[in-house]
């Protein structure tokens, strides 16, 4: 856990309230996104931020500013992802993109769906001791639903 938002405890986490368990604490969401509902379940603890699934065009985000990355080692983002979807194929219809300072280091969508929680990681080495902005970006067409469960978000 971080000892101060931002500042991360040696071998541990620059995010504050990484697996949601103190609601929107340390987070700015667009909508609702940060929950304990209990219709889906989390990776940890009963907080997550359950991001589009609403088979409308719609645009979600969850943001976290002022993550002090650290300046040692092989910084990473890490997270664990669920995504449901009632699109079938390998066309991409609905995403969730992972954005630090604006620039979007990696894409997930319906395409990529998993019947439970997938860890995924993301190399920060780039911003090595730097201060960035971390957004999660949800963007669903106006078709069929796709949800992106997202829990346990780490850097570190």
């Amino acid at each position: 856990m971080a000892s101060v938002l931002g500042t991360p405890t040696p071998g541990g986490n620059a995010l504050a309230n990484s697996g949601f368990e103190q609601g929107v604490t340390g987070w700015t969401q667009s909508a609702n996104i940060i929950t304990n509902s209990a219709q889906q379940a989390a990776h940890g603890g009963s907080w997550y931020a359950w991001m589009m699934g609403n088979g409308t065009t719609a645009t979600e985000t969850v943001t976290q500013n002022n993550i002090a990355v650290p300046s040692t080692g092989t910084p990473k983002l890490t997270f664990w992802l669920k995504t449901t979807t009632k699109e079938s194929g390998t066309t991409v219809y609905d995403t969730l993109k992972v954005k630090v300072n604006s620039t979007t280091l990696a894409t997930y969508s319906n395409a990529h769906a998993s019947t439970s929680y997938v860890q995924r990681s993301i190399d920060l080495s780039a911003y090595k001791g730097q201060t960035v902005n971390l957004e999660l970006s949800g963007q669903e067409d106006a078709y069929l639903a796709t949800t992106f469960l997202v829990d346990d978000v780490t850097i570190g």
